[in-house]
């Protein structure tokens, strides 16, 4: 009795063990499968080669039917009877390995059948194994979403969930080819209970990765906003959670983001992807490091670039370029290349209408690949920097930057060529081998984790609060400052470059410059702050509003109220320091006069420059 209910038994772990091996991420079944088929092959050419050698006189006879019992086994037959009288076939564990070998092949054959016929079976098995470890639940089937997926299982973070109603049958069977959960129901669309609970998002401790994806951004936030309530529903902390929403600068995420006072997501990304690739571009390609600079870290030559297309993508592009390409020493050029650009930048120059009069950027309303347009570049080749493609069009921005390289190649020039699409962010010299592509649909690119670590650690500089951490410093940051502290962190690396120094050394060694070095790397962050605040739309502030803020501050101070910034005014956005390095001792000594505190422009910007080794200390620490 006790053998047959350990043989029930076995059976029955070994028929769970299929069924899950069928349920496994398609990457590992695929791989189990290819195993067991070749295991099966030669397993199967050994026993029918040996027994029909034995008991077959005929050569030829014996060699075909050997063929036909291996071909066999794939589709469950099998000749046990016409080889069982061979001498090894005799021993029990010969026969064993007999039976294991076919079982082998008999699930490499079903292991397809079963998927196609057991679909819906195979996807609730899914669905219940996604209850385990951490969760990813993606709203919005896209090619870019399905990258994402791929990305997070080969990472391994965590099994993955799409929300979608409009996923057409060639998204739902590559989803179900890369082992994740299509739900297409109204209980997953609305962010019901039933679903939360279907999908293990309730379970505690458990973490949870919302990227909300969908086109528009008024269904990503109505969906975030619908399984947040569900969430709380059923006491999920903010700690377990984050979102990552695409939508525009001034789309309603903030209010999705936790704070003292109210339940949200532990963490908000707003993602915009033309944002996102131009910062990517700057952090994997930094201006400083097409740029030579003297003893004193001043830059020995002008920064001129040149941008391909004019849309959301090349105008986030010129912005971040014009953020991180002012060096002291230095003129920054621009050219603009898009036949469109006259029909396409009025929301551009009313919005940052200084970046216009700041900065030397020439509009060419011609084609990357016109005459005027290679007219043009062989008259300032010897001059030009960097060229970034950004047409929109991947097949275009490709186009182009073959053109160029074969051009590059011929007339003898190196210039760096960069790509840029809603996709990815990639360098390109024509060489295939040296080629780096920086995708954008990356989870710790798109929750911008990585990217914003040291910006944490500026803001929380700037709070001087001890008793939060960073992080939680960040969630209480307005989307100003927090684009204010990612501009500064975002230039360290040029700051390093300038000084030829590594982030090793001045995290171990601190500074060691001279007060000529500090003096020039002080006035090249001051350029670089005045250019962050012309490309969010500031301008300089006039004496006639200084003198009506100053007579503010003193209405305020002498009531008692607290007294508004005199020299700032960030609702409509004007700051009286957007001025020359010369004009600021002048300035501070007028504040300090008005206001009794000592005030110090210049030392401002060099603190930023002293802070340098103690945020990158910091930033190991967190690391570690």
């Amino acid at each position: 009795m006790l053998r047959i209910a350990l043989v029930m038994i076995l059976t029955l772990i070994l028929f769970l063990a299929i069924i899950l091996l069928l349920a496994a991420k398609p990457r590992y079944a695929g791989r189990i499968t290819r195993t067991f088929i070749v295991a099966a092959g030669l397993g199967g050419l050994f026993f029918y080669g040996y027994g029909f050698a034995v008991t077959v006189d005929h050569f030829g006879l014996a060699t075909i039917q050997a063929l036909l019992a291996v071909c066999g086994m794939y589709v469950g037959k099998m000749d046990w009877n016409s080889i069982k009288a061979a001498p090894l076939m005799q021993l029990s564990a010969m026969q064993l390995l007999f039976w294991v070998v076919h079982l082998l092949a008999l699930y490499a054959t079903a292991s397809t059948a079963i998927t196609t016929v057991g679909a819906e079976a195979l996807r609730k098995l899914r669905l219940w194994l996604v209850r385990r470890g951490t969760l990813h639940l993606i709203y919005g089937v896209s090619d870019d979403t399905l990258d994402l997926a791929r990305e997070i299982l080969q990472q391994k973070r965590g099994s993955v969930v799409f929300v979608d109603t409009k996923a057409d049958p060639g998204n739902a069977a590559a989803i179900a080819g890369i082992g994740c959960v299509l739900r297409s129901d109204n209980s997953a669309l609305q962010a019901e209970p039933a679903f939360v609970r279907a999908i293990g998002a309730g379970r505690k401790n458990r973490s949870i990765h919302v990227y909300a994806m969908e086109g528009l951004a008024a269904d990503n936030l109505n969906y975030a906003r619908l399984l947040l309530n569900t969430l709380k529903e059923h006491s999920v902390t903010p700690d377990q959670t984050s979102l990552v929403i695409r939508a525009g600068e001034n789309a309603d995420a903030a209010s999705l983001q936790s704070l003292d006072d109210h339940y949200g997501y532990g963490t908000v990304s707003v993602v915009q992807e033309a944002a996102l690739a131009a910062r990517t571009l700057i952090r994997q390609f930094p201006p400083c490091n097409y740029m030579d600079f003297d003893e004193n870290g001043g830059a020995s030559g002008d920064f001129e670039a040149m941008v391909i297309g004019f849309g959301q993508m090349g105008q986030s592009v010129l912005r971040h370029l014009i953020m991180n390409g002012q060096f002291e020493g230095s003129h920054f050029r621009a050219a603009v290349f898009a036949p469109n650009c006259g029909s396409v930048m009025g929301h551009f120059s009313r919005s940052y209408p200084q970046v216009l009069k700041q900065y030397n950027i020439q509009f060419h309303a011609c084609d990357a690949r016109s005459e005027q347009f290679y007219n043009y570049l062989s008259e300032h080749a010897e001059a030009l920097r960097y060229i970034a493609v950004c047409t929109g069009s991947e097949a275009m921005n490709l186009e182009i930057a073959e053109n160029l390289t074969d051009y590059f190649l011929r007339s003898n020039l190196k210039i760096p060529v960069f790509l840029c699409s809603h996709r990815d962010v990639r360098y390109f010299n024509g060489d295939a081998q040296e080629n780096r592509r920086f995708s954008l649909y990356r989870p710790e690119i798109l929750s911008m984790e990585e990217m914003d670590e040291l910006a944490m650690l500026y803001n929380s500089h700037y709070q001087a609060d001890e008793t939060k951490s960073p992080r939680e410093h960040w969630r209480n940051c307005d989307y100003f400052s927090r684009m204010s502290c990612r501009a500064a962190a975002d230039f360290v690396p040029a700051v390093l470059h300038m000084a030829g120094c590594t982030e090793n050394q001045v995290r171990e060694e601190g500074w060691r410059l001279s007060e000529d070095q500090l003096e020039t790397m002080s006035r090249t962050e001051h350029l670089r702050w005045c250019a962050f605040h012309f490309c969010m739309g500031f301008s300089p502030m006039t004496a006639e509003e200084y003198s009506a803020r100053a007579a503010i501050y003193l209405q305020q101070t002498a009531a008692g109220e607290k007294p508004i910034r005199i020299g700032k005014d960030v609702r409509r956005r004007i700051h009286v320091c957007l001025t020359d390095w010369e004009n600021l001792d002048e300035l501070s000594a007028q504040e300090s006069h008005l206001t009794g505190r000592t005030v110090n422009y210049k030392a401002m910007d060099t603190e930023n420059i002293r802070l340098i080794p103690e945020l990158l200390q910091a930033k190991r620490q967190t690391e570690v």
